[in-house]
């Protein structure tokens, strides 16, 4: 209960003490189980550990299966392999999570049939729905989602996990109807703001999305993701003084935060101060050499002062970082390579993006026929 009520520190205290005085095997299963689950969900993220939710989870199991009913045994094993899946997701153990998932879902079939522990097994599927999500394979999760709606048509977070799916899988209406319905049943988080905004951005409805974003800030003002969509939508919709102000206000937080820097940054350059500008891309590249967005948008930087080689080398690391697939960061080097008299290099770039989806064909064979013209009276 101390952990719900954001007291982790105490709930710890209170677990180890139990852990100190308990010689009943159940009650050590259960204290393990919690304290794992401080270490891998109810701490604060600098506290967390998910190996040490791990090494508390795994002794859970192990209590468990050494329980002498063999419906307990089987039940509290699944419950606790189930914590287990958590902190192994949080690891980035994605396999792993989900065999637990499965094979904890089998086990309750096959030991305990279809009647019993319902409540627990919307869990275990809700979590394996989540496992799924990440793993990319969105369609899968959906169908998981689908039945624990049916099965509880009046709880929120099934329709808010189902139009995560539904947006990951390209069905931007069904997300927005989810979300909306989420809406209409619970409390709101500031979660289901930015999902809605992020739906509304992909739509193409970037007003939308800025009030979304706006709402999710408004009931959490330190939601660090809410506010960098939101200062990437507005400098999206020609917004840059706002975009400024909004990526200042989180600075103010968290002074070296890369991303903010960089869209300060973008923000600057897009206001014309230059300076400003630079200032802030360098800041968030001394805290994040790979952030290759920022390498892009200080690359304009130098081409707009005229620097195009320092435009070309910040180009080529952000191509290394990013990788020689992305059209947009070959173009723009191409484009610099041409001003600085490279016709040559540029043509190789040109010729690169066009081979990739998602590039801007028409202008690049424009360039590229540009720049071959030049080279053919050299």
């Amino acid at each position: 209960m101390l952990a719900l009520l954001d007291r982790p520190e105490e709930a710890m205290a209170s677990y180890i003490r139990g852990l100190a005085e308990t010689k009943v095997p159940g009650e050590a299963m259960a204290l393990h189980y919690y304290l794992g689950m401080l270490y891998t969900r109810f701490h604060r993220p600098e506290h967390k550990d998910h190996m040490i939710a791990k090494a508390h989870l795994n002794t859970s199991v192990a209590l468990a299966s050494q329980l002498a009913d063999p419906g307990d045994r089987a039940f509290y094993t699944v419950f606790m392999g189930n914590g287990l899946a958590l902190a192994e997701l949080h690891l980035g153990r994605l396999a792993e999570a989900l065999d637990l998932v499965d094979a904890g879902l089998a086990r309750l079939d096959r030991e305990l049939g279809d009647a019993k522990h319902r409540l627990h097994r919307s869990v275990l599927r809700a979590n394996r729905a989540q496992v799924l999500m990440a793993l990319g394979r969105g369609s899968e999760a959906l169908a998981d989602f689908d039945e624990l709606v049916r099965i509880d048509p009046y709880y929120n977070e099934y329709y808010f996990d189902r139009g995560n799916a539904r947006y990951q899988v390209g069905d931007l209406d069904g997300a927005q109807a989810d979300y909306e319905r989420a809406l209409t049943l619970g409390p709101m988080f500031p979660e289901l703001f930015h999902n809605r905004g992020e739906a509304k951005a992909a739509a193409g409805d970037p007003m939308g999305a800025i009030r979304e974003f706006r709402r999710a800030l408004d009931l959490e003002p330190d939601a660090r993701e809410s506010r960098i969509a939101l200062a990437e939508v507005l400098l999206e919709a020609g917004a840059e003084q706002e975009a400024l102000r909004v990526a200042e206000e989180g600075l103010g937080t968290h002074p070296e935060d890369p991303r903010l820097l960089c869209l300060l940054g973008q923000a600057a350059l897009a206001a014309g101060d230059v300076d400003r500008a630079t200032g802030a891309l360098d800041r968030a590249l001394a805290a994040d050499g790979t952030l290759y967005q920022a390498l892009a948008v200080r690359a304009a930087v130098h081409y707009e002062s005229g620097r195009f080689d320092d435009a070309v080398a910040d180009l080529d690391r952000a191509l290394a970082v990013a990788g020689s697939d992305d059209p947009d960061l070959l173009f723009n080097r191409g484009y610099a390579h041409e001003a600085a008299g490279r016709p040559a290099a540029a043509v190789e770039d040109y010729t690169r993006a066009l081979e990739l989806p998602g590039a801007d064909s028409e202008t690049l064979i424009s360039r590229r026929r540009e720049c071959r013209a030049r080279l053919s009276v050299q």
